[in-house]
């Protein structure tokens, strides 16, 4: 009869450790995937993302020629080690988009973004330039700029360092003189450059 009595106890608590395993599996569970979970981190103060610029001329082949101002005031905040900003191939995708600034800004982690449209009539560069808070979709700062081709360089070095200045990022005398630098003198030059750099972003077989 002991020997029964003890088979009985043992069998019991076999059933109990069994019975407790799923539930200790499951506890292990939870708290592996709350380690693992990570919510939304909080933008950097100085995080900014350039959206695409719109062609306001009804002359689609400008469009080169706004995409090339886009990128140029890109490449001119990316040169501004306090800020944080996103490459031109993460926003690309947000050219023709319908979702709103927010989700943009939760899919990028920014705190800005620019904005920006502009048209070439004759030798003239119409542009128009905005800055928007992210988390409630204010605009703080904004300019036209109707200025002669040939200051090309000069908006785009205007509106990064203008920008820089709105969130209060710090531009080092080297990196503003790099802002500042003209490529070249020849505008037709720049202007088959901008070509090439338009098609550089739509690769295709041909």
């Amino acid at each position: 009869q002991e020997v029964k009595l003890l088979d009985a106890e043992s069998d019991g608590r076999k059933k109990y450790y069994i019975g407790f395993f799923p539930l200790g599996l499951i506890i292990v569970l939870l708290f592996a995937s709350r380690a693992s979970y990570q919510p939304h981190q909080k933008p950097s103060e100085k995080s900014i993302a350039v959206l695409p610029f719109k062609n306001d001329s009804e002359d689609a082949s400008n469009i080169y020629l706004i995409n090339g101002l886009m990128d140029a005031v890109l490449n001119n905040l990316q040169k501004i080690k306090d800020l944080k900003v996103i490459s031109r191939t993460s926003v690309e995708k947000y050219r023709n988009t319908d979702k709103s600034i927010a989700e943009i800004a939760d899919e990028l982690g920014v705190a800005y973004f620019v904005e920006g449209s502009g048209q070439k009539v004759g030798d003239q560069i119409l542009l128009n330039v905005q800055l928007i808070e992210a988390q409630t979709d204010r605009h703080i700062w904004g300019e036209q700029y109707d200025r002669k081709l040939t200051d090309i360089f000069k908006i785009q070095g205007e509106v990064a360092s203008k920008i820089a200045h709105q969130v209060e990022a710090r531009i080092t005398p080297d990196e503003q003189k790099r802002i500042d630098e003209i490529p070249t003198h020849d505008m037709l030059a720049y202007d088959y450059f901008l070509q090439g750099l338009d098609l550089l972003y739509q690769p295709s077989e041909e």
